[in-house]
């Protein structure tokens, strides 16, 4: 058997490849991965990469770019992502309870759930916000109650803004959030077995919030601090995972090529129709943003070419650290941009090719370091189930 010295030079890059996937593979703690979700974690993530990456670069210029208009109000309409998020976590989180409901599956402990959230996501947070806090501790005012509310994911609530140590933390905060409502949704939505009165409740509810968006904000759209501004997109997610556990599972390998092109048309469609919604009319695109997100979702998850893609390993292991790269990507750029020379290329587009090709690696390469060191180790933790009493 040949050494790792006598191995020819393709084998010894395969063979690290292999182990730097395997560091950077996210844990889980349940039987059930699905590469697909951290596929789609990674286009969401890449939308707002982008988004930011952008507008970073537009106002870095010396002078305002008038070149790539187009271009430009593309990749403006990333911050789209955050949204896609949030479906992503109405899928997660409504799966178990859905199992345990409707598949047969144990209950949910509650204590287990919340503690599970608490133990996975807060020591990051906190290790970011740690990080943050001392690097800008000379400029902030009440330094300390900022930090104090945005541990406890209360600065959307408190203040009426995203958090000053680490402004994405407010969509964190509306997760948290749904997180807590997740148990009572289950209760009163997952009963029965017929599951289109409860997945027409869903959709009426999306409609509803929709509505309320629209009258509170106007044209300031998607934003909203508070998870009523965003429970649409959850309640996608819930109705996603209500479809795939009563209708897909099992199946996702059994289409014939002719429905999996079908599905893939459909992905296509949906992912060109959701920018283009919102640059058409992006006050009234609320009303179709979150349907187009699920459509997008059900023909990626069906599609052949589509699930193909956001199965492969890589683009699933960069999706799986999104956590850590949503948590650090803004604070990035900067350096990277000042280290590089500044937006100096004379149009937009050269800047986004050069200089931005650079800043998205550096950004892959510092979220993996901190995925690896920081996130990981709280991945795999198992919290131990007392036996019932006898």
């Amino acid at each position: 058997m040949a050494t790792a010295d006598e191995q020819p030079p393709r084998a010894r890059v395969a063979r690290l490849l292999d182990g730097l996937h395997a560091r950077l593979q996210r844990q889980t703690t349940s039987l059930e991965y699905m590469p697909e979700i951290d596929g789609l974690r990674f286009l969401a993530i890449g939308t707002v990469l982008l988004h930011h990456l952008s507008g970073y670069l537009t106002s870095s210029m010396p002078t305002p770019p008038t070149d790539s208009a187009q271009l430009r109000a593309l990749l403006a309409t990333g911050n789209i992502g955050v949204q896609i998020f949030f479906a992503i976590s109405g899928f997660v989180l409504a799966l178990p309870f859905l199992k345990a409901r409707l598949g047969g599956a144990r209950p949910v402990r509650l204590s287990d759930y919340f503690l599970r959230r608490l133990t996975r996501l807060e020591p990051p947070y906190l290790f970011s916000l740690i990080i943050l806090f001392a690097l800008k501790f000379r400029s902030l005012e009440q330094p300390w109650q900022h930090l104090g509310f945005s541990a406890v994911y209360l600065h959307n609530f408190v203040y009426g803004t995203g958090s000053t140590i680490n402004f994405v933390a407010w969509s964190l905060e509306i997760e948290v959030q749904f997180y807590i409502l997740m148990p009572l949704i289950a209760w009163v939505f997952f009963r029965g077995s017929a599951p289109w009165p409860r997945r027409v409740a869903l959709m009426l509810l999306c409609l509803l919030l929709t509505w309320r968006q629209a009258v509170l904000y106007g044209a300031h759209f998607p934003h909203g601090l508070d998870v009523l501004d965003q429970a649409q997109y959850f309640a996608v997610g819930v109705i996603l995972a209500d479809v795939y556990l009563l209708e897909w599972k099992g199946r996702l390998d059994t289409d014939s090529p002719t429905r999996r092109a079908a599905f893939d048309s459909l992905a296509l469609f949906s992912w060109v129709a959701l920018p283009a919604a919102i640059l058409i009319d992006r006050e009234h695109a609320r009303f179709v943003v979150a349907p187009i997100i699920w459509l997008a979702c059900v023909g990626t998850l069906r599609g052949g070419v589509f699930r193909t893609l956001v199965r492969n390993r890589w683009i699933s292991a960069i999706g799986g650290m999104c956590y850590t790269m949503y948590l650090y990507h803004w604070y990035v750029l900067g350096p990277t941009l000042k280290v590089l020379g500044g937006a100096t290329a004379p149009t937009f587009l050269e800047n986004l090719l050069t200089r931005g090709s650079v800043i998205v690696a550096a950004v892959t390469v510092v979220s993996a370091v901190l995925f690896i060191l920081v996130e990981k180790p709280f991945m795999g933790i198992r919290l131990k189930r007392r036996s019932p009493p006898t």
